[in-house]
């Protein structure tokens, strides 16, 4: 399993990491929160899906008991 940082997909999809700060926050694009912290980090298998896929995956969205939050493609989740 290899994790991308913010920065790393940002500079991937050809966008600022203000952008990719925001549709995290709207979970638009696969990518998992840390419970207690305000780190991101993406997969990059999900996120090669769904960029694959043209955004078009829908996304299923996993609350953790501390905080953290799962957003993955619904296909790849299965």
């Amino acid at each position: 399993m290899t994790y991308l940082t913010v920065e790393e997909v940002a500079a991937l999809l050809g966008c600022s990491t203000r952008t990719i700060h925001e549709r995290t926050r709207l979970r638009e694009i696969p990518c998992r929160r840390l419970p207690g912290t305000r780190r991101v980090l993406f997969l990059e298998a999900e996120l090669e899906a769904w960029i694959e896929s043209g955004g078009t995956i829908p996304l299923d969205v996993v609350e953790g008991e501390r905080g953290g939050v799962v957003v993955r493609p619904a296909e790849v989740a299965r």
